[in-house]
Order: C-alpha cells, then sequence, then structure tokens
C-alpha cells in the first residue's frame, strides 16, 4: 500500500483523498480557480463594453440580453470544437493549450481597455479645501441620505 503525501494528507482534512490522487486534485482546483478568476476578470470588461456600446433603437437592457443571447449561441460550437481537440489531444496537452489559450485572451482583453496605460485627464477643478478624497472609520451608527429616492436612512451596528 502507497502511502500519503503531504499535499494529500493536507487535503484529507477537506475531502476523501487516497494515495497518488493529490496532485489531481490540485491540477483539478487550479484549473477551476483560473476558469473563475478569469469570469471575474471578463465579466466587468463585457458589461462595460455593452453599458458605453451605442445601438441605436436598443436600450441597454435589450443590447444585454441580445449579446448574451449570441454568446450562447457561439458556445455551442466552441463546445463541439473543444470536444473534437478532445479526442484528438491526450488530457495534459489538452489542458495546457486550453490554459494558455484563456491566459493569452486575458492578457488581450487587458491590453484592449481604452487608455489602460496612459490617460491624462484635465484638472478640471481645483480643490481649494485641500481634502482627502477619502477617510475610514469604524462607527456604531451611520446616516445616509439617498438623494435619488430622498430618504434619510440611519443604520446601527449593534454589539452583541
Amino acid at each position: 500500500m502507497q502511502s500519503l503525501s503531504r499535499t494529500e494528507r493536507l487535503l484529507r482534512l477537506f475531502t476523501v483523498v487516497k494515495p497518488g490522487e493529490g496532485g489531481t486534485a490540485v491540477m483539478m482546483f487550479a484549473n477551476v480557480f483560473l476558469i473563475l478568476l478569469a469570469y471575474y476578470f471578463i465579466k466587468p470588461l463585457r458589461e462595460g463594453w455593452i453599458a458605453v456600446s451605442d445601438i441605436e433603437g436598443l436600450t441597454k437592457m435589450e443590447v444585454k440580453a441580445y449579446s448574451s443571447f449570441a454568446q450562447s449561441i457561439l458556445l455551442l460550437f466552441v463546445v463541439g470544437w473543444y470536444a473534437r481537440l478532445a479526442d484528438r489531444w491526450d488530457r495534459v496537452t489538452l489542458f495546457t493549450r486550453a490554459t494558455l489559450f484563456c491566459i493569452s485572451n486575458m492578457v488581450i482583453f487587458w491590453f484592449l481597455q481604452p487608455n489602460f496605460f496612459f490617460e491624462r485627464l484635465p484638472q478640471t477643478t481645483r480643490d481649494e479645501l485641500l481634502l482627502p478624497d477619502l477617510h475610514l472609520l469604524m462607527t456604531d451608527s451611520l446616516v445616509i441620505f439617498d438623494h435619488v429616492r430622498h430618504r434619510l436612512l440611519v443604520v446601527a451596528n449593534a454589539h452583541v
């Protein structure tokens, strides 16, 4: 019987791991982590592009709905293409190339941001009071005025 490695003993705190499965479990975790990380990076880009896209006759919500529909249709073809690649390549090659493809797309999207590197915004207002932009504080009570709905909200922190 094969003994457990350090990684497998650590993983055994959370789930059932047999000898020899530690490396595969860590690779699966890394794969899922990278996919979710890519999703959290790319979703704001997509939402931002939809927010600034001006298509006549369509509201922002319609543009978002139609773009989601187009993406789902595109993914039908991508899944079929990926299945053919999975039949052709071994698992390690497929995993490596798919991960590198996703990382390269993230880098491309990162560089496609307008004014990403050199953004020179004109200073249109003077800060005559020389107040800081942000203060961090811990309070027990907070009063919030909603300028849109013209409501006053009181938030109290109860120490239990």
